[in-house]
């Protein structure tokens, strides 16, 4: 894969090589920029991050207690054909039956005809939902499961759209990926029930939990929106922590770049999947990620880098994760690299520099820069502490790591 790299500012990296008595001036320019770039980024999300909601009023037993919503709530007619409907599919043996009593939670015009979402009480005391559709003036009941008492949506599917019931007064923000990454917050009219939602991929929607993590607001819990299920199910999906910790929530750019690794493991489908993003940062049409994977596949990395470009998802070498620092290294034909590198919370500034000791570039948190070819042998990698004192240093060659004695392995292949 011939990745045309960018450096850390997205700027291409083009061009004839810089003389040596450039980098110091390019390099505070980088860092000038990075600051104002920051800076935006800090307002953007200020301004579009859903801000924290009121506190919730009493539930009670949570969806067991949910009022009757929809402009068709007061249609008793339309409420007695769905519970005839719910019974005469248990009769066949497809769904599970319902109590004794049948309520309503929400009905509304629909195409090609209303939808209807019913409540009951099993004999087993689980609290049942039941999804039904009009088509003809026929009423088809097309799922029915017990919920938890506390769903945090129920999902009605619309001529492949998905719609959310969610509880009344919920005291939470919702987020929804749709399938071509894109996010967008969930609002929620007075009667309920959000605005349709469309999957650009298999996997369908992603539902995210906005919440309230090391005193800023991140993704808490994330589900998958799927056609067949009454509620949210699990994530196949879990972007956790890595095993250095963290000190910010999950953020929605993070959980895309967890996503593309996924792919490029081919594990999104072979049960569940951790991943954690040590690094990442862009390059044209695509993203580069350092990623931490667990997962019950015992022939999966314990660390990857993946490169994602215009649709086509590949590994590149093997990162070197030592001493709360991740270091990957994207090579390319023409003789540049990208050198990204993320760092633990115990790191609070990262120095990338030559063999000559010059620094490339520095920061917190990730930091990333192209070398312009040729490149040198290897780059030194070093993290200091909150108190400036050195914390952890590796010395990695741009096509793998190379040992305190200098000797250099056999080259990766190049990306």
């Amino acid at each position: 894969m011939d990745v045309d790299l960018v450096d850390v500012h997205g700027s291409a990296a083009s061009g004839p090589a810089p003389r040596p008595a450039d980098l110091g001036a390019r390099s505070s320019r980088r860092r000038s920029a990075l600051v104002v770039a920051t800076t935006l980024a800090v307002l953007v999300a200020l301004l579009l991050w859903p801000q924290p909601a009121p506190p919730p009023a009493s539930t009670g037993e949570g969806v067991a207690s949910w009022p009757a919503r929809g402009p068709l709530a007061q249609d008793r007619g339309l409420l007695r054909q769905a519970t005839l409907a719910w019974e005469a599919a248990a009769r066949t043996g497809s769904l599970r039956p319902p109590g004794a009593d049948v309520s309503l939670l929400y009905a509304g015009p629909s195409a090609p005809g209303p939808s209807v979402v019913l409540r009951s009480v099993g004999s087993d005391g689980q609290v049942l939902v039941a999804l039904a559709r009009t088509d003809r003036g026929q009423v088809q009941v097309i799922a029915a499961e017990a919920v938890d008492t506390t769903p945090r949506a129920i999902v009605l599917t619309q001529q492949g759209a998905y719609r959310l019931l969610v509880p009344p007064a919920a005291g939470v923000d919702l987020v929804v990926r749709r399938g071509d990454g894109i996010w967008q917050r969930v609002e929620t009219p007075v009667d309920g029930l959000t605005a349709p939602v469309r999957s650009l991929d298999g996997l369908g929607p992603v539902l995210g939990v906005v919440g309230s993590v090391f005193g800023q607001r991140g993704l808490i819990e994330t589900w998958r929106l799927q056609p067949t299920a009454v509620v949210p199910v699990a994530d196949p999906l879990v972007v956790t922590s890595p095993a250095w910790g963290r000190d910010t929530p999950l953020s929605p750019p993070e959980y895309d770049d967890a996503h593309a690794v996924a792919p490029a493991l081919r594990a999104s489908r072979d049960g569940p999947l951790r991943v954690a993003v040590l690094a990442a940062a862009g390059i044209p049409s695509g993203r580069a990620v350092v990623a931490e994977v667990t997962a019950s596949r015992p022939d999966l990395p314990g660390h990857v880098l993946v490169l994602t470009q215009e649709g086509s998802v590949s590994t590149g070498p093997p990162p070197v994760v030592r001493d709360g620092l991740a270091v990957g290294v994207v090579p390319r034909r023409d003789g540049r690299a990208l050198v990204l590198v993320g760092s633990s919370p115990a790191v609070a500034q990262v120095q990338v520099s030559g063999p000559d000791g010059r620094t490339l570039v520095s920061g917190s948190g990730t930091v990333s820069v192209v070398l312009p070819a040729p490149v040198p042998a290897y780059v030194q990698v070093a993290g200091l502490g909150p108190t400036g004192a050195e914390v952890a240093r590796l010395r990695v060659a741009l096509a793998g790591p190379v040992d305190q004695t200098g000797a250099q392995p056999s080259p990766e292949p190049e990306v």
